[in-house]
């Protein structure tokens, strides 16, 4: 299996919205290419959500020990774990 860490911790790459008024969305995006999470990782933000980032599916789940995101968005195609198999893990996991 072939892990690469991310250029950032995910827990550190969480982005806050500029409106803290708003009550805060957590949203955990998976995705093997890091500068297309970036950008919807902006946007989102920019719409008021918190975000965090995995690259790939086994990070995902390691974030997903640590944090509980309102909702994951999820590559289906990755390397190693896919996004396909990464949502079958999450559904026979009854505590995530």
């Amino acid at each position: 299996m072939h892990f690469s860490p991310p250029a950032q911790s995910l827990t550190e790459h969480a982005m806050s919205a500029a409106d803290t008024s708003r009550d805060l969305r957590t949203i955990l995006i998976v995705d093997d290419e890091l500068p297309i999470a970036d950008v919807v990782a902006e946007l989102l933000s920019e719409e008021g959500y918190s975000t965090l980032i995995a690259t790939d599916g086994d990070h995902a789940l390691a974030v997903l020990e640590q944090e509980r995101p309102d909702l994951v968005l999820l590559d289906l195609y990755m390397p190693g774990m896919s996004g396909i198999d990464l949502l079958a893990s999450l559904r026979t996991n009854p505590s995530l």
